[in-house]
């Protein structure tokens, strides 16, 4: 039997942490000792030391342990099913946050939690998610289950429950990445959730200029997001700063934390009026569809968009409406049929001359996909992956900025910026900004 946790045997040494990962040649189970009584042996079944992203796990939980108890922070202390307690108050929390099969699915992994009793604590919730692989679809379902249990506890604590930290959340989050199968580029056309269409600087130009004076609004908000790189709903959060710099709030998008960003284009500022018609537009956005900021301290408590403790004790409510808005209202309102037909038929026309009723005219790219002849029409989240690939493909911005400061301007982790936001661009490419980055500002 192969066991990994040789591997593993020059970090333990040269890092001072109190337990070490041992192995029995009479045992298929990973064991821990603690360094201060040789005599403590723990055993971590199910995990199994000849399956790499287990001891990957067991290493990263001895790292956040350090030099405390092993007991004190995996210990199953809590017996009882918890779960139920707050069945009702989880369940109403899913239905608000989620639709349609993620819905069901989330709400099926919660009825396994009460009906198996699984305790709240992290050695009870970690072993219950790797009974599926870390590398696979299914155990990163359980993840952002679990992720959203903890947005709840937060809504109602202000804080992540002390049985599944954010930083534990994260550690997770990465072993899955590491472990996670990609196929060509990163991973096969056919396990992509949606093939994103990239717009060139030049095209975005002359779709904007084409369609400025009818769609005002529309136009501001794409080349907003463009030029930012933002998630839809951030439109609404987003503050003005100097020197065409915005900032984006964390507590009330997906992001978690504050953030500053730059702009892509600086003369897109002038050519679409980005800050001078920045509070006429936003304002518009915020009557059309109005903001639903909830309290994270105290139950049933909203705030008004211009309430100022919305910055460290709001959280956004209903940012996937907001989200769903600018989509059906931007860049073709029909959407998922213009996709449709553009995948099946290439370029068509959508409703009358060329329009989709009531809406703007879909802009049409070529598809990232190499094999792919097909244009597909670009929708507004697709401007987000075009920001990142800009940054890293422009030399003057690749030069100035790196993937770490890319993925936090963005508002996610750097394995999420390279393994879905960088997905667009082959190794080749990828390899050789990273070159030329690091070379700057050392070169001759």
């Amino acid at each position: 039997m192969t066991s990994f946790i040789k591997e593993f045997d020059g970090q333990q040494k040269q890092e001072n942490h109190r337990w070490r990962m041992i192995e029995r040649n009479d045992r298929p189970y990973i064991y821990v000792r603690d360094t201060l009584n040789r005599s403590t042996r723990i055993s971590l079944k199910p995990k199994r030391k000849d399956v790499y992203a287990d001891c990957k796990i067991v290493w990263t939980q001895i790292e956040l342990i350090g030099q405390k108890d092993w007991e004190d922070n995996f210990i199953e202390e809590n017996k009882i099913n918890a779960w139920t307690e707050d069945a009702n108050a989880i369940q109403a929390f899913f239905n608000k946050k989620n639709k349609g099969s993620t819905n069901k699915n989330y709400l099926s992994l919660f009825r396994q939690l009460c009906e198996q009793e699984i305790p709240q604590t992290y050695k009870s919730i970690s072993q219950w998610m790797s009974e599926k692989d870390i590398g696979t679809k299914p155990f990163q379902t359980r993840l952002e289950f679990i992720r959203q249990l903890q947005d709840f506890y937060r809504t109602r604590s202000g804080r992540y429950p002390a049985w599944f930290t954010d930083e534990q959340y994260q550690a997770l989050r990465s072993l899955h990445n590491d472990q996670k199968k990609k196929k060509g580029k990163y991973q096969s056309a056919r396990d992509l959730t949606a093939t994103r269409g990239i717009v060139s600087k030049e095209e975005a130009e002359q779709y904007l200029d084409a369609n400025i004076t009818e769609f005002p609004w529309q136009c501001w908000a794409i080349a907003m997001m463009m030029c930012y790189g933002l998630r839809n709903h951030e439109l609404w959060y987003m503050k003005r700063l100097k020197n065409l710099f915005i900032e984006i709030p964390g507590t009330l998008t997906k992001s978690k934390t504050s953030r500053i960003v730059w702009p892509a284009f600086a003369a897109w500022d002038k050519r679409y009026g980005l800050f001078a018609n920045f509070t006429k537009y936003q304002n518009l956005l915020r009557s059309k569809r109005k903001p639903r900021i909830k309290s994270m301290t105290v139950a049933n408590r909203t705030y008004s968009i211009n309430d100022e403790e919305i910055y460290f004790d709001g959280i956004g409510d209903n940012n996937d409406e907001l989200g769903e808005f600018l989509t059906r209202n931007t860049l073709g309102v029909n959407y998922e049929n213009t996709r449709t037909h553009a995948l099946k038929g290439g370029a068509k026309q959508y409703g009358r001359n060329g329009k989709i009723e009531n809406g703007m005219p879909p802009l049409l790219v070529k598809s990232p996909i190499k094999r792919s002849r097909k244009k597909i029409p670009v929708k507004p989240y697709d401007l987000r992956h075009t920001w990142a690939v800009f940054m890293h493909t422009d030399p003057n911005f690749r030069a100035m900025k790196s993937a770490d400061e890319c993925a936090e301007a963005m508002g996610h982790g750097l394995a999420v910026h390279k393994s879905k936001y960088l997905l667009w661009l082959n190794k080749d490419e990828i390899n050789k900004a990273t070159i030329e980055s690091h070379q700057h500002p050392y070169a001759a």
